[in-house]
């Protein structure tokens, strides 16, 4: 099943932009789904299960080993770009 994924990620560390950003980059290095940033948020297009159980929780177990950060998500089924 397709999905959007709207991620916004907080990170509790000053130099937050840095690391941010750093997890935009890590986004891209995913097969098979797509990457649109603006300045509020990420959205992110492909099947859902892929996005769910290998994209965001690999990431987020660097991003947590690292550091704090909390980590928004909305979902959305089909691919909801406007």
């Amino acid at each position: 099943m397709k999905a959007t994924f709207e991620l916004s990620l907080y990170p509790l560390v000053n130099g937050y932009k840095t690391e941010v950003l750093d997890f935009i980059s890590e986004l891209h290095q995913f097969q098979n789904i797509e990457v649109v940033t603006n300045g509020l948020s990420t959205q992110v297009f492909g099947d859902f299960d892929y996005i769910q159980t290998q994209v965001i929780p690999t990431l987020m177990k660097k991003v947590w080993s690292e550091h704090q950060a909390v980590l928004i998500v909305k979902m959305g089924n089909g691919i909801l770009k406007f």
